[in-house]
């Protein structure tokens, strides 16, 4: 755990989740929103978010520098509070197979895993199984991810880092896992 306001910023989030394309290669275009969050002298600086691509070999495919501007409250600010920054980017690359493609996330040079998610490409004969899958590439706290399942489908799958947990209406796989599983 570090200190806040020291010039340390927060990468909260960036969800996304599948895509269902007809044949391979397809060009996928998608737009991520990335949430940070810190005290105003966090934002005092320039920062560096790296995005990195990677296919489900874990081959990387692309990277991506998005400058992070120096940000100063308006007048509403009160000090003390924090500020949250969205910073939208776009991500545009050619699939050649299935399977999850993992975005991972470094701000100033420090790794951000618990914002890495994951961009799953599926073929269209997939999209009509019984149980709806979601990805969130999580390694722990993935019973918060199931929400929106469970209350639309009260059942389904949900392809994770690495847990395993078969005692629910939703399941939690590995995507590794699953990705066998379905490739075989």
């Amino acid at each position: 755990m570090q200190p806040r306001g020291l010039g340390i910023l927060t990468l909260v989030g960036a969800q996304i989740d599948s895509v269902i394309v007809p044949s391979l290669p397809a060009d996928i275009v998608f737009d991520v929103a990335v949430r940070l969050v810190g005290l105003s002298l966090d934002f005092k600086r320039d920062c560096d978010l790296e995005v990195t691509l990677t296919a489900p070999t874990w081959e990387e495919l692309g990277k991506l520098n998005v400058p992070i501007q120096p940000r100063t409250p308006d007048w509403t600010h009160l000090p003390g509070s924090e500020i949250n920054y969205h910073v939208m980017t776009r991500i545009d690359f050619e699939a050649i197979e299935y399977g999850a493609h993992h975005l991972e996330f470094v701000l100033d040079g420090k790794t951000q895993p618990h914002a890495n998610t994951a961009l799953t490409v599926v073929e269209p004969s997939l999209h009509r199984l019984r149980d709806p899958i979601e990805s969130k590439y999580v390694s722990q706290k993935w019973i918060q991810q199931r929400k929106a399942l469970d209350e639309h489908y009260h059942r389904g799958i949900i392809a994770t880092r690495d847990i395993l947990d078969l005692n629910e209406d939703i399941w939690a796989i590995p995507a590794g896992l699953l990705a066998w599983t379905i490739d075989g």
